[in-house]
């Protein structure tokens, strides 16, 4: 190969052709110099990714005050995610259910959803009734009850690296042991465990960035603010194209001479009698040598338009157009049920993810209380599960049960389930889909094929 060359080939003449520059970097691809493709002058790679700003708490709350579309935006995935709330299983008194609405839990995490997605993240803070102070550890063998709680958005919380657990044993290693509460409505501070508290820790962020943000994650605003800002561009552009839908048009000789000669006033009472006369009579009135006309402006494709940019805001936020925006904007199809669904599925791993740690850290000391139903015991059995964001109309849920009356027939005709196990299984506590066998509680019956004793 001659060494003027800058430039390597393959010596395999069945591999695929690929060029090298003299650095040893790969120049494959699609090449196409007319079109400035792939060469020096590639408008693509003058295309880079520049981030923005990073929205200020002020900011964040003047486009959740100002803004319905971020509003809603912001609250919508909360409330749902709290909409059908809880039951505890195995839990036939229903003590947990009953603590949870005495401490009106629901509202209080839903909440801390709200202020986690809009600031970054949120603190729950519990009022464990244990005789120890906010900023001692939760003594669990003195827990009487949990009496209230109160939530705090991510900018009354503060720690220092004092604060940071440095115990690898530690549960709370690498992270804040002791957080500084700064309250709006009284002025004060004070300092709690973290055994006292349950976090929301905001939108996920890499690593660095959370240590970046002390420890939280970033708003929701932050991602979508782009789309957010584009949608009420536009929206507000359609606005003014409405307003100069129909403009008026004047022909009136010599205007050019009697602006130029300070005769203003007599163009502007001319303009006045004509507007009189339409509104009076609406009759125009013209002299010799003017005229009168309208022109009206083009909408077409207009809402074709709006509709992509409402389709963008949706797919950022996660939300289905009939969930944002109340209905499908004209020209999209793309918001059915399986939208729905899907959103739906989404609410779910949120429940799972953030809530559910939560609400098992305060179930836990609601059992420990020895002033609750629980008397201080800890019902290992008990399991909090979430209600199904998915509801069937009264129609389906007929056909849903109809089907499973059918299985069940097989079932028993096969000689698989008995009556009272269909029974029990179906209707011991409320309608169950789910079959759950135990084997032991069977009889045995006998091998017909082996010899029975003389």
């Amino acid at each position: 190969m001659s060494k003027a060359s800058n430039k390597t080939h393959l010596s395999n003449p069945n591999a695929q052709h690929v060029v090298h520059d003299s650095s040893g970097q790969r120049m494959d691809g699609w090449f196409n110099l007319l079109a400035s493709m792939g060469g020096g002058n590639d408008r693509r790679s003058s295309t880079t990714y520049s981030a923005g700003s990073i929205l200020a708490e002020k900011d964040l709350e003047q486009i959740y005050r100002y803004n319905g579309f971020a509003k809603k935006i912001i609250d919508l995935p909360a409330y749902e995610m709290t909409r059908e709330w809880v039951e505890v299983d195995n839990d036939p008194d229903n003590h947990g259910l009953t603590e949870l609405e005495k401490l009106n839990a629901k509202k209080h995490l839903r909440d801390s959803c709200k202020w986690g997605n809009l600031y970054g993240g949120a603190l729950v803070v519990m009022g464990v009734d244990d005789g120890g102070l906010l900023e001692q550890p939760v003594n669990e063998k003195n827990i009487r009850r949990v009496d209230w709680l109160r939530v705090y958005d991510r900018w009354q919380v503060s720690w220092t690296t004092a604060d940071i657990n440095q115990n690898p044993e530690s549960p709370y290693f690498g992270v804040p042991e002791y957080y500084r509460i700064s309250a709006y409505t009284s002025g004060q501070s004070f300092i709690v465990h973290a055994s006292r508290v349950l976090v929301h820790p905001g939108c996920d962020v890499p690593e660095r960035v959370r240590v970046a943000n002390q420890g939280w994650g970033d708003s929701k605003m932050q991602s979508i603010y782009e789309e957010l800002r584009d949608y009420g561009i536009i929206k507000s552009s359609s606005v003014s194209i409405v307003q100069d839908f129909v403009q008026t048009l004047l022909q009136i000789e010599n205007l050019a001479d009697l602006i130029a000669s300070g005769k203003e006033d007599i163009v502007k009472k001319r303009l006045e009698i004509i507007d009189l006369s339409r509104s009076v009579n609406n009759t125009i009135l013209l002299d010799k040598g003017e005229d009168f006309s309208k022109q009206s402006s083009t909408v077409t494709g207009l809402a074709d338009l709006i509709g992509q940019f409402a389709l963008a805001l949706s797919g950022v936020t996660g939300i289905p157009v009939t969930k944002l925006f109340g209905q499908a904007p004209a020209g999209l199809n793309a918001t059915g049920e399986s939208d729905i669904r899907n959103f739906y599925d989404e609410i779910s791993s949120q429940q799972e993810e953030v809530l559910l740690p939560m609400l098992q850290k305060l179930h836990r000391y609601i059992m420990l209380g020895k002033d609750t139903g629980y008397k201080g015991k800890i019902n290992e059995d008990a399991k909090i599960q979430f209600v199904p964001l998915w509801q069937l109309s009264e129609k389906e849920d007929a056909e849903y049960k109809h089907t499973i009356a059918k299985t069940d027939d097989l079932y028993l005709k096969g000689g698989v389930l008995s009556p009272e196990e269909v029974a029990v299984n179906r209707f011991e506590n409320g309608f169950n889909p789910d079959t759950m066998l135990d084997l032991k509680q069977r009889p045995i019956k006998p091998d017909e094929d082996e010899p029975k004793e003389q």
